[in-house]
Formats: C-alpha cells, structure tokens, sequence
C-alpha cells in the first residue's frame, strides 16, 4: 500500500500497556482497509516493539529514535514517515471508533475541505489522576462549515475551547496542508505542545474546515498522560520533568511573552503566539488578551484549601513580575479572589449528570470497561453504529446504567 488514504500516526513513549489497547481500535475499523499505522517509539524499552509484534499486523509501520526526544520532535518523526493523503495523530492511550475511516471516508468525497475536525468522546483510564475510570460520550451532533480565522480569534481569546480547532489529534489533515506548513516554517510542530498548535496552523491554512459533532475517536488519559500530568499534577511529577528537559535540550522554548504556568490557557496563548509568529504576524486582528489569560488561569486553579488557592495566585503573580502593569493590575483585580470551597462546587460537577452541555457521562467501571478498546465498544454501542462488539449481557447493563442514570438526572434537575 504505497499510498493509503489514511496514516493514523500514534507516538509513544514507555507505555506499551495502554499502546496494545490504541492500536486494538486502529486495527478494528470496520469496512475499511486503506490505511496505515505509523508507531513512533520515543526510545522506549523493548516492551514496546513486543507490543507492536503481538499484533502482528502488516498495517503498522514501526519506528524507534536512538534517543528520548521532545515530544514535538517525536510527532514529527511520525508525521515524516506517514505516505497517506491524510493524517491523524492518536495518543498511545487514545482510541479510534472503529466507525471512523469508513465514515471520514464518505464525507470526504463530498465535502470540498483539507480538514475535518471532530468532538471526541472521552475515557479516563482507572489509574487516570482526574475522573478515573469514566466515560463520556458528545450527543450533541451538530456539524459546520468553520471559517478558521474566526475560530482562531475566539479560541486565543477563550470564548470557544481549543478542541473546536482542527488538531492533528481530533482531525484528518490533508498531506497538502502539512506540507505547505514545512514549506513556510520548515517544520510541522514549533511549540512544546504539539497537538494546540496544529489546530491554530491549519485552520489558519485551511481556510475553511468541517466540523462534525459526531466523535470519531477517544480522547484517553492514564496516569503518563503529559496533558492530565502537567495539568493536575504540576511541575514536580516525573512526567511534567522530563517533558520539561527534553524541550529544552531540543531547543522547544515557552514563548517568552506568556507566563510559563502549568495551566490550559496558557498553553493555549503559547501554542497560539508560537503560530502567530511563524504563519500570520502581520495579521494584527489575531491577538492574545493578557487579561483574559490571567483571569482564565485564576478560574482554571486546581485548589483543596485557602492556602493551596492562595499559593496558587500568588504563583500566578510570579510568572508575570517582569511586567509591572500588568502586575499591578493583577494585584489589583485577581490577587484577592475569594476561595471557593471545592467540595461545593463538585455537587453541581457535570460528571454527576446524565446530560451537560451535550455530553452523556458514564461511570464506566460499573460497566466492566478496564481499557480504550472496551470504552470504544461501548461508543459504538450507545452511538448505534454497530452492536455486534458486546455480549447480551453486558447490552442490559448499559441499558440498566442509562435508566438509572436518567432517574438520577431528572431527580437532579427537579432539586435544582
């Protein structure tokens, strides 16, 4: 197959036990067979090879660094070996709905697009630091025609989340648009976090991109996940600390006009001005509000006492001590945000209901689910695309859990 229609490219690194799991969706996907699977081991142990020959599968393509690399470095390992028309990048303990190919397959014959982005279900692995063992799955399946300037400058500036862009790691990206990118910048990744700067790169490239509501693939975090570590667990975790050391030994700076804070909208306004820089500098109707930087990273606070949630603005305040204007009006305004006792806020969490904001949210642990591969059965089910996958008995379980979920969600919204 010298040029399949799809690479799914699947980085890795030291964890091959939620690796077999990934590649078990890639290699289930059902009326469909022009791909490839592209495994780019970022010098792990042997471990991670006997994975890949356990499945003993034609499909996957397998490649090793001779050193760890950055991660940013490592995708672009993977992205240089892949030889299909379109590309996708799936975490080692992601999944892929075993729906998606076929699917993508179809829409892209009809759609005059060089990218689709999806929602994505997600799956908390049981030893996951936030939300273990549990599912949720988008019901809200609207679909668009994105104009991906518009959606650049509400993402930079919080008014849609960053998923809404079309990422490598919730999207198919045409070869096209990826080699252009090379071709302006010389590389496909320039930010420490890969995954946030390829959706501001190709929806500025794109132009226009699809948007569909239907999730095509799981979005997974285990206990290594770098995104779940950096974001709950900070910078003292062993993963947060190498991820740190290998992009400084490969050169993958924190933009310098953003505070280096272990929270999601600052990795948001670093990705983004990283992207600014090397494709639209001179387009001065995309820019980051400091701002509203700082009053998202203060709402995005991870605290279970005063003193956590004062240590944690005041570390805010740190990041930003070289700009006095801007350090005093965090004093000002942000530096004496009152707590909020997190044990109240956790009554009214979505996780707890049925239905919020479009998503239906699972306890899959009651539901036997011990990996990705088995939360996909369970999308694929619920989504009802195929049934085939589950045994009767595990169907009225599902059903059983939905009931009482949907008791339990009305008794909600009646109380509140």
């Amino acid at each position: 197959m010298l040029n399949p229609r799809f690479s799914i490219i699947v980085p890795t690194r030291e964890r091959h036990d939620t690796l077999f799991y990934t590649l078990k969706t890639c290699l289930n996907q059902y009326n469909f067979d022009n791909y490839e699977i592209i495994v780019s081991d970022n010098c792990s142990s042997a471990s991670t090879k006997q994975v890949v020959d356990s499945l003993n599968s034609p499909k996957i393509k397998y490649f090793r660094s001779d050193e760890p690399l950055a991660m940013s470095k490592n995708w672009e390992l993977g992205v240089s070996h892949a030889s299909g028309e379109y590309l996708i990048v799936l975490g080692d303990d992601d999944g892929l709905l075993f729906h998606a190919l076929y699917q993508l397959d179809r829409l892209l014959e009809v759609l005059n697009v060089k990218a689709i982005r999806w929602n994505r279900a997600y799956y908390r692995w049981p030893n996951s630091p936030n939300k273990p063992n549990s599912l949720s799955i988008p019901f809200e399946q609207m679909n668009h025609i994105f104009s991906g300037k518009k959606i650049i400058k509400k993402v930079c500036n919080y008014k849609l989340p960053y998923d809404f862009l079309p990422m490598l790691y919730n999207s198919v990206i045409h070869k096209d648009l990826v080699q252009l990118l090379i071709e302006k910048t010389g590389r496909v990744f320039s930010s420490q976090t890969p995954d946030v700067y390829s959706g501001f790169v190709f929806a500025y490239l794109s132009g226009k991109y699809a948007s569909l509501g239907i999730p095509m693939s799981i979005n997974g975090g285990s206990a290594k996940s770098n995104g779940l570590c950096f974001t709950f667990l900070g910078k003292n975790n062993s993963i947060t600390q190498e991820f740190n050391f290998l992009n400084e030994k490969f050169g993958y700076k924190w933009h310098p006009q953003v505070p280096n804070l272990t929270y999601i909208p600052a990795v948001i306004a670093e990705s983004f001005l990283q992207a600014k820089d090397v494709l639209y500098k001179t387009d001065f109707d995309l820019y980051v509000n400091q701002t509203l930087l700082l009053e998202n990273c203060v709402k995005s606070i991870q605290a279970s006492n005063e003193a956590e949630w004062m240590d944690s603005l005041n570390y805010i305040k740190e990041s930003i001590v070289d700009n006095e204007i801007l350090k005093k009006w965090f004093e000002r305004k942000l530096l004496k945000t009152p707590y909020k006792n997190q044990v109240d806020v956790q009554l009214i969490q979505p996780y707890q209901r049925l239905l919020f904001n479009g998503m239906i949210y699972l306890d899959s642990s009651s539901l036997g689910v011990k990996n990705v591969f088995e939360a996909a059965q369970i999308c694929e089910y619920i989504m009802g695309f195929n049934s085939n996958y589950l045994e009767w008995n595990n169907k009225i379980k599902i059903y059983k859990h939905l009931f009482k979920l949907i008791i339990k969600n009305l008794r909600t919204q009646l109380f509140w």
